[in-house]
């Protein structure tokens, strides 16, 4: 588990995804997951983001296990 990243999961026409959110207020950054990562790929550089961004990490459903 990542002390820096918290995911969440939201229920969306009956299905699970699962995400993360941090940052401040300002520009959005939206992150999709990249195939077969999970939304913790995004661990080093979601500092940097988050310093400067509101960041949104999204896990396509299936790649957590939630389906």
């Amino acid at each position: 588990m990542s002390a820096l990243i918290r995911p969440k999961t939201i229920t969306v026409d009956g299905l699970s995804v699962r995400y993360a959110e941090g940052g401040q207020d300002g520009p959005d950054a939206i992150l999709m997951s990249p195939w077969p990562e999970s939304v913790y790929a995004f661990e080093p550089a979601w500092p940097h983001l988050a310093a400067a961004a509101h960041v949104v990490a999204i896990d396509p459903p299936g790649i957590t296990g939630i389906t």
